[in-house]
């Protein structure tokens, strides 16, 4: 009792920095540094896609992404990244750097790194011992490389009309709370619609049996960033997310 007493009062009367009293109080009690605890400090990039197989374009690889921080191990199956929940493969570690790729089946969210022992065990999942986090979105369209030009951004309730010159694809992405929306197509000519679900994962839109469809409606679920394409000889388009 006398030893916690004269940690309490050297504690409160000590006058450097919250971090430097921090440390002081880890080092009298045993707890471990701060210093030595595993942090993020950057993510390039901060958005990706996980390997996607098409029927055009063969297979895209999967976003490769570098993470740097302090304290991470040098054994490579000693650092546990998680893109949203979701275990990725280390490809390259040092102390300071990470190297791996979006896994199949991530979505948008927090990306951590812990070692074996860490846990991020505070609320937002980003922080805890031996274990830090920090925001990555999942970005279907970027494995294609802009192929289709500039990824349109649209507003739920807000209808835009968008002009095809010849046969040709755009692509759109548009936020989506949680409940089901409903995507309005109308365009002079038939067209063909893929959507992404949150793991990126693609779905050509079928009614009555065939791809090309006139002025279609489509039923979508909520709750994340949705992206889909749209094909369609020259005409103009309207959209409109309900």
């Amino acid at each position: 009792m006398k030893f916690l007493f004269v940690v309490f009062v050297f504690f409160f009367s000590c006058k450097g920095d919250d971090t430097s009293q921090r440390e002081i109080l880890s080092f009298l009690l045993g707890l471990p540094s701060s210093s030595y605890n595993l942090a993020i400090t950057n993510v390039v990039p901060k958005f990706g896609s996980p390997k996607q197989s098409t029927t055009l374009f063969g297979e895209f690889p999967a976003t490769k992404v570098t993470i740097s921080g302090r304290n991470f191990s040098l054994v490579p199956s000693e650092n546990i990244v998680r893109f949203n929940g979701v275990q990725s493969v280390v490809d390259f570690s040092s102390t300071t750097e990470i190297r791996t790729t979006v896994p199949t089946n991530a979505s948008t969210g927090v990306l951590s790194v812990s070692k074996i022992d860490g846990n991020c065990s505070s609320l937002d999942k980003k922080s805890g011992y031996n274990c830090s986090g920090t925001e990555f979105y999942l970005n279907c369209y970027s494995s294609y490389n802009s192929i289709y030009g500039e990824q349109n951004l649209l507003t739920v309730n807000k209808k835009e009309t968008f002009v095809y010159d010849g046969y040709s694809t755009k692509a759109f992405r548009v936020d989506l709370t949680n409940r089901t929306h409903t995507i309005n197509i109308i365009c002079k000519n038939l067209t063909s619609v893929k959507t992404f679900s949150n793991t990126c994962v693609p779905t050509d839109v079928i009614q009555d049996g065939s791809t090309f469809l006139s002025n279609p409606t489509v039923n979508v679920s909520g709750g994340y960033t949705l992206e889909f394409f749209v094909s369609t000889l020259k005409s103009d388009c309207t959209i409109l997310v309900l």
